[in-house]
C-alpha cells in the first residue's frame, strides 16, 4: 500500500494566539488579586498583584514595565454566553491592567488596529470561544522537525479556520473536510476525530493536534486496555 502523504492537524486559534501574544510578543496581563476569580484565567504572570485603584495600579505597573504601553481591559457587558471587554486608556468597569511591549512592530506601524488585536485576542480567551486552525499538513514535515532552517508551516498544504457557533459545523465546514477526504486522501476515522477534538473543545488540555494513522492506533489501543 503506497503511504499516504497528508495528515490533518488542528490547532485551537483561541488558545494559540493567547500563547503566541503572551510568549512571543511579551504582553502582560495583570489581574489584581482582589478582582473575581473568573478574571484570573487571563492573568499571564506566575506572582499576583495586589492592586488599590486602577490609577494607583496603572501608576506602579508603569514603574515595573518601563518600556511597555499600559491599557485598561474594561468589562462593557456580560451575559451567560460570553463577556464584551474594550482595551483602552481610560478606566471603567476595569478586570484587567494590559501591557503591551513599546517596541512591539506591528505596534509601532499600527497602534490602534494592534490594541483591538489584543482585544479580540484576550477577549476570545475569556470567552473559551471554540475557534480552531484545520492544517492540512505534509508529513515530510516530520523529517524536518529539529532542522531550524525549515519553518513547521512550510509544510501546510491547505489551511481553514473553523468558528464554532453553537458547536454546529456549517456547510462550508462540511465541504472542507469532504475535500480533505477527496483531494487529500485523509480517511473518514481521522476526520471523525477531528471533529470529535473540536467540538470537545472545553474538555481539552491541549491546543495542538496532529491526527494520523497511529493517533487512531494509539486511540484504539487505549479503549481496548479499558476493556
Amino acid at each position: 500500500m503506497k503511504e499516504r502523504q497528508y495528515f490533518l492537524r488542528l490547532e485551537n486559534a483561541t488558545k494559540t494566539w493567547f500563547k503566541t501574544i503572551k510568549d512571543d510578543v511579551g504582553v502582560k496581563v495583570v489581574v489584581p488579586s482582589q478582582m473575581p476569580k473568573r478574571f484570573h484565567k487571563i492573568h499571564t504572570e506566575t506572582e499576583s498583584f495586589c492592586g488599590t485603584t486602577p490609577e494607583s495600579d496603572k501608576k506602579t505597573l508603569k514603574r515595573e514595565y518601563r518600556n511597555y504601553d499600559i491599557f485598561y481591559f474594561n468589562v462593557i457587558s456580560e451575559s451567560n454566553k460570553e463577556t464584551e471587554f474594550n482595551l483602552c486608556e481610560h478606566f471603567d468597569n476595569v478586570a484587567a491592567l494590559v501591557c503591551i511591549p513599546k517596541n512591539e512592530q506591528d505596534y509601532k506601524e499600527k497602534p490602534k488596529e494592534y490594541i483591538d488585536f489584543i482585544k479580540i485576542v484576550l477577549e476570545n480567551y475569556y470567552n473559551n470561544a471554540n475557534d480552531w486552525y484545520v492544517l492540512v499538513m505534509d508529513k515530510d514535515c516530520e523529517k524536518f522537525k529539529n532542522d531550524e532552517s525549515r519553518k513547521y508551516y512550510d509544510y501546510v498544504v491547505e489551511d481553514y479556520t473553523l468558528f464554532m457557533c453553537d458547536d454546529k459545523f456549517s456547510q462550508k465546514d462540511k465541504k472542507f473536510f469532504e475535500k480533505c477526504k477527496i483531494k487529500y486522501g485523509i480517511p473518514q476515522s481521522e476526520i471523525s476525530l477531528a471533529k470529535k477534538i473540536i467540538q470537545s473543545h472545553k474538555k481539552l488540555k491541549k491546543h495542538a493536534y496532529s491526527i494520523t494513522a497511529e493517533t487512531i492506533k494509539k486511540l484504539k489501543n487505549s479503549k481496548n486496555d479499558k476493556k
